[in-house]
């Protein structure tokens, strides 16, 4: 099953790089399925979650649990990995579920992985 989103992994990793995240996991009751929160440059904190499967990252082998490499959009989403790259997941902004996420419209290379269509972000990856 995981080969059948190896395409799409793949398509998100050639169009962005891998960068190192600080990141925290929310405690059980205030986080949608397993999710992660990293801090983006702005100092803001974005939420993703894991899709289509459920994975616990927290529990993933990392010499560095504090930090987490991520290849994506973070107002949509992309691919996550234990510092290393060797457990690569695709996840998805916990925004996009949001009855009217603010989003700014999505560029050129959100489109070229697959994150967006039409200049906005989709929930369901194509």
């Amino acid at each position: 099953m995981a080969l059948l989103h190896a395409p799409r992994v793949a398509r998100i990793l050639q169009s962005y790089p891998w960068q190192a995240y600080l990141c925290t996991y929310p405690p059980a009751e205030q986080r949608r399925a397993f999710a992660v929160a990293i801090t983006v440059a702005s100092g803001q904190e974005v939420r993703l979650q894991t899709t289509p499967y459920r994975h616990n990252l927290q529990h993933k082998r990392d010499p560095h649990p504090g930090v987490i490499w991520f290849a994506g959009d973070p107002h949509s989403g992309g691919v996550v990995s234990p510092v290393g790259g060797h457990a690569p997941l695709r996840v998805a902004s916990t925004a996009l579920w949001d009855r009217n996420p603010q989003l700014p419209p999505a560029d050129a290379v959100a489109e070229r992985a697959g994150l967006a269509r039409d200049g906005r972000y989709v929930r369901r990856w194509f």
